[in-house]
């Protein structure tokens, strides 16, 4: 008696995806990703922009792109494109800093980015290039790199207790003669008394302490954690709303029409839509600020009311 026997694949999305081609025949630069809740076929790039959603540098993300960041076993899409647009940071901001620095003595000091950026080697390279400030929220993805010692830490960069997981109470920030700036973090069931006393109220304490377990955590040690900003700031919030209008301009250039929709599968032809796109967006800068009207920077039709 002959017996099959098949096995079930640990993986079956690296099963599947392993007998998909990786690029359209076509055009090898248009490869097979996941965006957007699906599968398909793109010629993927990645645009730079200031505060106001200005294009400030485009990077085409071509055949050696694919090469460096070439991985076989991802256990989901959403993995795969995590992976990918995390790895496509690097490209992008190394050749606008250094040509900004070879032409200008301006410096950008803060980075702003959405979550799909967050690991420890994007924020390390951000540090490299003397950006102060990052903000980047960090991606549940990531959790596993939310601890130092045997304390785990939120996507805010707080401290949880280790047995029921709330979040520990901000003491502040303190910085003693000839310290580096440390921030304190005390027991979530911790409080004061009249004489600023510390006590906890916790029906398990983790320590013999009668102030309950507190700790201290260094800016200066974990780049990626507190990135010159605490992400459950005033500062934060304020800042990261920026996104919204950053967001809008690249969604401007992803629909404009011979973007979204190419009537050609000729890398070249498509890159020259795309900077013409930018090109144009340029010009609408530089109208409105000759105009005196810097607020439609981002509007064509608003500027083109004023001049008719």
């Amino acid at each position: 008696m002959l017996k099959l026997q098949i096995k079930k694949s640990h993986n079956p999305y690296a099963a599947a995806y392993k007998n998909i081609p990786k690029f359209a025949e076509a055009n090898p630069n248009i490869r097979l990703d996941f965006v957007n809740g699906h599968f398909g076929y793109f010629y993927k790039f990645g645009v730079l922009t200031n505060g106001w959603g200005v294009p400030l540098g485009i990077k085409f993300f071509d055949l050696d792109f694919y090469k460096s960041v070439d991985k076989k076993d991802f256990n989901t899409p959403e993995e795969q494109k995590y992976f990918y647009d995390n790895a496509s940071l690097k490209p992008v901001v190394m050749p606008f800093l250094q040509n900004l620095k070879a032409n200008s003595n301006f410096e950008f000091k803060a980075f702003l980015g959405d979550s799909e950026f967050d690991s420890y080697d994007n924020f390390g390279l951000l540090k490299h290039l003397e950006f102060k400030k990052v903000f980047i929220p960090l991606n549940s993805r990531n959790q596993s790199n939310n601890k130092i010692g045997e304390l785990e830490y939120n996507t805010q960069g707080i401290p949880l207790c280790p047995l029921t997981k709330e979040e520990f109470k901000s003491e502040g920030s303190c910085k003693g003669k000839n310290r580096s700036l440390r921030f304190k973090f005390t027991c979530p069931k911790s409080y004061r008394d009249k004489e600023v006393k510390c006590y906890h109220t916790c029906e398990n304490p983790y320590t013999d302490n009668k102030s309950g377990r507190m700790t201290y955590v260094y800016p200066d040690k974990d780049f990626r954690l507190y990135p010159g900003v605490q992400r459950n700031s005033k500062e934060w919030d304020e800042n990261y709303t920026i996104c919204a209008s950053i967001e809008r301009s690249i969604s401007s250039l992803k629909f404009n029409p011979c973007i979204e929709h190419p009537r050609t599968v000729n890398t070249i032809t498509m890159s020259a839509d795309l900077y013409l796109t930018a090109i144009s967006k340029l010009i609408n800068v530089i109208l409105a600020y000759a105009i005196n009207k810097p607020k439609y920077i981002r509007s064509i039709n608003k500027l083109l009311k004023i001049v008719a």
